[in-house]
């Protein structure tokens, strides 16, 4: 067995080398994952799981020819919330039973000013907002009735 004694002064020293020899970047999806379980703990209310997910061509009308979109559907015991993913990180969405009510997103990242991830949906269940690309969750109401997304790339 060996012994792991060490004074102040060697022990110093180790850290100290171990920590200058630290040039190796976080890779970002690491940087990513930790700071979405960074969160966990601030969870309320009910997560939506995903139901389901698709693409479709955008028409012309909306976007470049052959631009897509991604339709995401998730569901809790209380709400149906459905999501259109568009160029730009475009977020087109709408929760139903239909309520006016917060909603905010959560990325990934420590780099985006939160007020800036927040809208408000209309009386009939609608909102609109738009996120930078990468993952996140979208969250509705606040307290004990709120309800958030399990986490998506936009």
């Amino acid at each position: 067995m060996t012994d792991f004694r060490f004074d102040d002064d060697s022990l110093v020293a180790l850290l100290g080398s171990a920590l200058a020899g630290g040039d190796d970047p976080v890779p970002e999806a690491a940087l990513g994952a930790a700071l979405a379980a960074r969160d966990v703990h601030h969870i309320e209310g009910e997560i939506a799981s995903l139901v389901e997910e698709s693409e479709r061509e955008l028409l012309a009308v909306r976007a470049a020819p052959g631009a897509t979109i991604s339709l995401l559907t998730f569901v809790s015991s209380s709400s149906r919330i459905e999501i259109e993913l568009g160029p730009d990180g475009e977020i087109v969405g709408v929760i139903s039973p239909a309520v006016a009510q917060l909603v905010a997103a959560q990325v990934a990242s420590d780099r985006h000013a939160a007020g800036d991830l927040r809208t408000q949906s209309d009386s009939l269940g609608r909102f609109r907002l738009t996120v930078p690309g990468g993952l996140c969750r979208l969250h509705f109401g606040t307290g004990e009735d709120a309800v958030s997304t399990s986490w998506f790339y936009s």
